[in-house]
């Protein structure tokens, strides 16, 4: 049977009103008045679309040879654009300032940008909208602030975006460090954008409004939502699955539970696979761009309300498997560990998983106990596939060989696809025991999505051992290498965890 990496698939970096990602709410000044700031010229940057066509034809070539990387969603523009040069600063009648520039790629479905220096001093406000004000995002201020001055917004509806800082009379401009060093044009997945296209009477949206979405449908039709019933004896596990969202691509990850935890002391470790980030990054720095998407699931089974979602913003580095960039999947360990920056809002209802490390699992299980498994298939809202057994012998080619990953064929309700990648398998009894790496035999019967594309709807999916990455030794005895010294920092030696509530 022919394995594939379970590939990031179709996200953008999700253009959400703005509480969907961490931020203060509010309209920038120009949209709050008629004012002489509203009407001034402002210096529009203008670049060219990214060869999209050309682009995906390859992608497409490389995972159809098996080749492990990322989905491509996304492609990637450079830029220079600096406060205070590329743009034009009016001053109001009460001492403060607006600082305007605009972007233009014609063509372009979204737009997100990615700052190599953000540093807002109290007082600075960011926001981003579209070419008619209907999107706002903002307003970020120095509490987005990271150590390393890194920052990346979600997307911005359609090929112009305003940027516009609103700046207290105060504020000493040169404490004002603003770059935009990379842009994302979004080819795929943008179609929640597209109510904010229209020209119309409504008022923009500030920060902090319900957001609707139009995601759903990106996944095969023979999906389960996870709300269903097949999964609704499993609900922290549920709440405890995210999306992982970097560099253009996607996977699924799980928040997960430490032996350090306290209620004063609460780290929040965020858990996926190693090949979801196949530049084998190790520094804090290249994971501050990096955006988490909690709750993105429909209330109902079938039908309703579209889905709406939150986003955090940032995470370090903790401890990772090595992984091997290689034309066919040759994988051992499979897993990567982060810790968010910011503490999860308690009103988002997040858990931290339970796990279990144990080398054996009872197979088969009886209802209502199943190996159950939350993911985002093809950046899909949140979806639930389940099995009564598990063989402990998978492997994904690495050179351990056969038992490095537990495997199910076929999977008895639900399915897997690209995106998925790095999502939980969780045991009869809610605890994670490992980390969706590789998948393959297609049902041919599940082979069209939601929006009428083609779908990979695999049958047969491999999870990384959790107790493989436990101590884990292929990669060296450094730290960074496995998951103990981070999930039992106080080296308790139990196998078992149970989950708890995430703040």
């Amino acid at each position: 049977m022919r394995k594939s990496l379970l590939s990031l698939v179709t996200l953008c970096s999700l253009g959400l009103t703005a509480q969907a990602q961490l931020s203060e709410g509010g309209l920038p000044l120009t949209i709050q008045s008629a004012s002489t700031a509203a009407s001034q010229y402002v210096p529009v940057h203008q670049f060219l679309l990214p060869d999209w066509e050309t682009a995906k034809a390859k992608a497409e070539k490389d995972e159809m040879a098996g080749i492990s990387k990322p989905y491509l969603i996304a492609l990637p523009v450079n830029a220079d654009m600096s406060f205070p040069n590329a743009g034009v600063i009016t001053t109001m009648p009460n001492g403060a300032k607006v600082w305007k520039a605009q972007v233009r790629i014609d063509g372009a479905p979204a737009i997100a940008f990615n700052y190599d220096q953000f540093v807002l001093p109290e007082g600075v406000k960011l926001f981003l909208s579209n070419a008619n004000g209907q999107q706002v995002l903002g307003a970020y201020t120095n509490k987005n602030n990271a150590e390393d001055s890194k920052f990346a917004n979600e997307a911005v509806q359609g090929g112009f975006v305003n940027i516009e800082l609103n700046i207290e009379p105060n504020v000493d401009m040169n404490d004002i460090k603003l770059h935009v060093y990379k842009m994302y044009v979004y080819f795929r997945s943008y179609e929640y954008l597209n109510q904010y296209a229209v020209d119309g009477t409504q008022k923009a949206k500030p920060t902090g409004d319900p957001d609707p979405f139009n995601l759903e449908g990106s996944s095969s039709t023979c999906g389960i939502n996870a709300i269903c019933p097949l999964g609704v004896n499993y609900p922290i596990q549920r709440k405890s699955t995210v999306q992982y969202i970097s560099q253009g691509g996607v996977c699924s990850a799980t928040m997960i539970n430490s032996t350090g935890n306290t209620t004063a002391n609460c780290k929040q470790y965020v858990l996926t696979a190693t090949h979801c980030d196949p530049a084998n990054n190790t520094a804090n720095s290249d994971f501050t761009e990096l955006l988490i998407r909690f709750n993105f699931e429909k209330a109902q089974c079938t039908g309703g309300a579209a889905a709406t979602v939150n986003t955090m913003q940032g995470a370090d580095f903790r401890a990772r498997a090595n992984y091997v960039h290689t034309q066919t999947p040759e994988i051992d360990g499979d897993f990567m560990l982060l810790e968010l920056r910011s503490a999860i809002p308690a009103s988002w209802d997040a858990y931290l998983a339970g796990w279990n490390r144990a080398t054996s699992m009872p197979s088969p299980i009886s209802y209502p106990k199943r190996y159950i498994g939350f993911h985002h298939p093809a950046g899909d809202v949140k979806k639930v596939s389940v099995s009564n057994d598990v063989d402990p012998g998978g492997e994904a080619g690495g050179t351990l060989g056969a038992g490095t990953h537990w495997q199910i064929f076929p999977v008895d309700s639900g399915g897997i696809e690209g995106g998925s990648s790095g999502s939980g398998l969780f045991d009869g009894d809610g605890r994670l025991i490992g980390i969706a790496s590789v998948a393959g035999a297609p049902n041919m019967a599940c082979g069209t999505s939601g929006k009428g594309d083609e779908s990979n709807f695999f049958r047969f999916v491999a999870y990384g051992k959790f107790s493989l990455g436990w101590d884990y030794a292929l990669d060296g005895t450094a730290n960074m290498r496995k998951l103990k010294p981070w999930l039992d920092p106080a080296n308790t030696g139990v196998i078992t965890l149970d989950a708890v509530k995430a703040n």
